[in-house]
Order: structure tokens, then C-alpha cells, then sequence
């Protein structure tokens, strides 16, 4: 029996056909970026484990420098009510020396006591040290210290402040601390 075939189903049939083979084309191509992809950041991987096992191994000056950072400026930006908020200075005596906790742009009085009238807590999210210069037992650097604000039942509001550090192995203190600035992060949700 012979069998007719129409234009109609030969167009069909090739349409068919051709959109098959784009098909498998397309999943092969996109099967190939993929696995590119898994190598790339598997490579990404191995390079940043390398590199913080090598930043680890730096120095000890550098090591001991970063937990005191990391220490003071938790606590700079740690406080629940007025108590805590008075006790910081008390809290970094042993890894500052005296002009650092006694700074007051650092650590300013609250003799109005703002802190409790407005239901004022602070809490640390995120402590960056960045050496810039180490030089024997004394290590500067800058900090970018992340942290979140919040008065009463009001939404929390994340500041970023840089710092400039010293810090002094040999004496185990954050030796200066200068406010270099503040990040102002905002986005204008019209330009999206």
C-alpha cells in the first residue's frame, strides 16, 4: 500500500524534526556550560582554602591582632540596655590601651542616659580586619565593622563603619583607633 504524502506533513514532520535536534542541541550545550561551571568554582574553592590556610599560618602577630579586632569592636557595638552599654569600656581594658577605651568618639558618655529612654540595643553582625602594614610585633590596618541598630519596636538599621587600627603584639592592645567613615548603602527602589 502506498502512502501519500502531502506537503503539508512533510512540513510537519521536518518542523518536527528540526525543533528535535535544536532540543538536544540546546541540552547538550547547556550540560557542557554547566559542568564548566562546577569546575570553575570547585577550582574557586580550592584557591580560597589555600589562601586562608596561608593567612592562618601568616603570623602569630597578625593572628593575635585579629581577635583582638574582632573582640573590641563586638563589644564597641554589643549593648542590650543603659547597663551594658556603660560596662564596654570595662570590657576591652585588657585589649586596649588606655587612649583607645577612654576615646570618646569610641566610647561616648551617656549621661542622659538616651540609651534607655529610647530603648536603644546595638549588635554586632560582622567584624572585617584587613592588614595593611606589619612591621615586627606591631600590625596596622583598617576594619570594617558591620552592625545593627534599633530603638524600641522600630525596624533594626545596619551601619558599616572603617576604622583605622594599631595594634601592638608585644603590649597584646589595639594601640589607636580612628573613625575613617561611614558606608552609606542606600538603594532607590525607582531604578529598578
Amino acid at each position: 500500500m502506498k502512502t501519500s504524502k502531502s506537503p503539508k506533513n512533510m512540513i510537519f514532520t521536518g518542523t518536527i524534526g528540526l525543533m528535535l535536534i535544536v532540543s538536544i542541541v540546546f541540552i547538550v550545550c547547556g550540560v557542557n556550560k554547566q559542568s564548566r561551571v562546577n569546575i570553575i568554582k570547585n577550582q574557586n574553592k580550592v584557591n580560597k582554602t589555600s589562601l586562608v590556610k596561608a593567612q592562618v599560618a601568616a603570623t602569630p602577630v597578625q593572628n593575635s591582632a585579629e581577635e583582638a579586632v574582632t573582640t573590641f569592636f563586638t563589644v564597641l557595638h554589643t549593648y542590650k540596655d543603659q547597663a551594658s552599654y556603660n560596662n564596654r569600656t570595662f570590657q576591652v581594658k585588657d585589649i586596649s590601651a588606655e587612649n583607645v577605651y577612654k576615646d570618646s568618639k569610641l566610647f561616648a558618655p551617656d549621661n542622659y542616659h538616651q540609651v534607655a529612654q529610647l530603648n536603644l540595643t546595638s549588635t554586632s553582625e560582622n567584624v572585617e580586619f584587613i592588614p595593611n602594614s606589619l612591621d615586627g610585633n606591631k600590625v596596622s590596618g583598617s576594619v570594617i565593622d558591620k552592625y545593627a541598630v534599633q530603638t524600641g519596636d522600630n525596624d533594626k538599621r545596619s551601619v558599616q563603619m572603617i576604622y583605622s587600627i594599631d595594634y601592638d603584639a608585644s603590649k597584646k592592645k589595639i594601640t589607636n583607633v580612628q573613625i575613617v567613615g561611614q558606608f552609606n548603602l542606600s538603594a532607590d527602589s525607582t531604578l529598578f
